[in-house]
């Protein structure tokens, strides 16, 4: 069974963030602030899920939202994923966990990097 994609699990947003109309953009402060709460966790298993990783990441404090990230084309994940905690110093507890062993195989756990327009790690 492919594992659903861009799977976002726990989004708790406060009482009173609903507006009218589309959703409104994050500023590029609010996208550095979700960063700092972020983290990336590389050389997950293809067959992992969200709740799995909640499961493997809940000792380092409450998590806001898991993103198992996928190919657009094939739909297969690409076996990375990015996790945002509640709090900044979740971070520091989750990087500690940078070579732990995740459904059999050793994963790799950075702070996540804060994506700046303009400038591509990839020649597209």
């Amino acid at each position: 069974a492919i594992a659903p994609c861009m799977q976002t699990t726990h989004s708790k947003m406060t009482a009173g963030a609903y507006t009218e109309g589309p959703p409104q953009p994050l500023s590029a402060e609010e996208k550095k602030e979700i960063d700092k709460r972020s983290v990336y966790v590389g050389n997950v298993d293809y067959g992992s899920t969200a709740q799995d990783l909640e499961a493997h990441f809940s000792s380092c404090g409450s998590i806001n939202r898991i993103t198992i990230l996928c190919d657009k084309f094939s739909g297969h994940p690409k076996g990375y994923a990015y996790i945002e905690f509640a709090e900044r110093n979740s971070v520091d507890a989750a990087v500690a966990m940078d070579e732990t062993v995740f459904r059999g195989r050793t994963i790799k756990v950075l702070p996540k990097r804060t994506n700046m327009p303009g400038i591509s790690s990839t020649d597209r």
